[in-house]
C-alpha cells in the first residue's frame, strides 16, 4: 500500500459551542457558582481560591489564589483543544471520587522478619465499607480505577487508526480500531458502576440506593442501566441523540467481542463515522458527570474537543457514489 492517509482530522475545527460550554462549566467549578455564559460575561477577571492536600492528610493541606481568570480567556485557552490548569495555577478539575486513581506495583517480593510480605494497599474511593482493596505483594500491578486510563486510552487509538490509516487492510491497525470501540462502551459501563457502587457504600448528598429500584448490575442491557443516573441522583439524563449513538458503538462491540456473526467488513467511511461517534460518548460521559454533581477532567476535555475525523481519497478526481447499505458494515450486520 501506499502512504496515503484515507482519515484525516478535519481543519479548522468547528467547536466555538462546545468550547464555550467548558469554559462556562469551568469557571461555575473554579469560583463555586452557578451562572450562564452571559452573566459571566459582566463578571471581571478575578483569582480562583485553590488547595490541595496528600490524601489522608488534611493537616498537609495547602492554600493559595491563581492567576486571574475569565470565561474569554478560558474560551481562547481551549481553543488547543485541551486545558492545562497548570498554567492558570489551578487545581486539577478531576472529581475526587470518580477521577480518583492509583496505580503501581513493586519488581520484588520483600519478606520481614515476622514472616510476611510487604504489602501494597491501594484502596478505592467509593466508601470505607466497599469490600474490596486492591493489594499487591510481589511483582505485579494494581489498578484502583480505571476512569482516567480509558479516556486516554481511546483518545491514543482514535489518533492511532487515524495517523496508521494507510495501513487500513493490516491486522495491527483493525485491533486498534477494535479497541477504540470496545473502550467506548467500557466507559460508559465503568461510569454506571462506580455510581452504583458509590452510592451503596458512600453517597453524596441527596442520592438514594434502592437496589430493588436499580435492579441487578448484570444480566441486563447497558442502555437500561443509564436509568440509574435518575433513580440515584434524581437528576434527568437528557442524552436522546448521545444514547443512540452508545446503541450504535455497542452493538457494534458486541459484534467483535462474540464474533456473531462470524464475519466482519468495513468502509474507511463507515470507520469515519465510528471514530466521529466518540464526541456523542463523550458528551454522555460529560452529561453524566453533570447529574452526579462530578466536574470535569482533562481527557474528557480532550476527548469533547477532538478534532472530528473525515475521509479523503486518494484520487480526489475519481466520481464517487453514495455507500450503499447493503455495503461495508451492512453487508455484514445482522437485522
Amino acid at each position: 500500500m501506499g502512504t496515503h492517509r484515507f482519515l484525516q482530522f478535519e481543519s479548522p475545527q468547528p467547536h466555538r459551542r462546545m468550547v464555550r460550554e467548558i469554559a462556562v462549566a469551568l469557571m461555575n467549578y473554579y469560583l463555586n457558582a452557578n451562572l450562564s455564559r452571559s452573566k459571566w460575561l459582566k463578571v471581571p477577571r478575578q483569582p480562583a481560591k485553590c488547595f490541595d492536600a496528600p490524601r489522608g492528610e488534611p493537616t498537609k493541606r495547602r492554600e493559595w489564589l491563581s492567576k486571574p481568570i475569565d470565561v474569554r480567556t478560558f474560551e481562547s485557552h481551549l481553543e488547543s483543544g485541551t486545558f492545562d490548569y497548570a498554567s492558570f495555577e489551578l487545581v486539577d478539575p478531576r472529581c475526587d471520587w470518580l477521577d480518583a486513581s492509583v496505580q503501581g506495583g513493586p519488581a520484588f517480593h520483600a519478606v520481614g522478619a515476622d514472616g510476611n510480605a510487604l504489602r501494597f494497599l491501594m484502596p478505592t474511593t467509593l466508601g470505607p465499607s466497599f469490600p474490596l482493596v486492591p493489594t499487591i505483594d510481589r511483582e505485579g500491578y494494581a489498578f484502583n480505577s480505571f476512569q482516567l486510563l480509558l479516556l486516554d486510552r481511546i483518545l491514543d487509538l482514535r489518533n492511532a487508526v487515524v495517523a496508521a490509516s494507510d495501513t487500513f487492510s493490516t491486522g495491527a491497525w483493525f485491533q486498534n480500531l477494535r479497541a477504540f470501540i470496545c473502550e467506548c462502551v467500557s466507559l460508559v459501563d465503568v461510569t454506571l458502576h462506580q455510581i452504583y457502587y458509590k452510592a451503596e457504600h458512600s453517597p453524596l448528598p441527596g442520592w438514594v440506593f434502592d437496589p430493588a429500584r436499580l435492579g441487578p448490575r448484570h444480566g441486563r442491557r447497558l442502555l437500561d442501566k443509564l436509568a440509574w443516573i435518575y433513580q440515584i441522583t434524581g437528576n434527568p439524563l437528557h442524552a436522546d441523540a448521545e444514547t443512540r449513538t452508545l446503541r450504535t458503538t455497542k452493538g457494534l462491540r458486541n459484534h467483535l467481542q462474540h464474533f456473531d456473526p462470524p464475519c466482519f467488513c468495513y468502509t474507511l467511511e463507515d470507520v469515519a463515522r465510528w471514530l466521529n461517534g466518540m464526541h456523542d460518548i463523550a458528551t454522555l460521559a460529560w452529561k453524566m458527570r453533570t447529574a452526579m454533581g462530578s466536574s470535569l477532567c482533562v481527557p474528557l476535555i480532550r476527548m469533547l474537543l477532538a478534532p472530528r475525523v473525515i475521509f479523503v481519497a486518494a484520487d480526489s478526481s475519481r466520481p464517487r457514489v453514495p455507500q450503499p447499505a447493503d455495503v461495508g458494515y451492512g453487508s455484514t450486520a445482522l437485522p
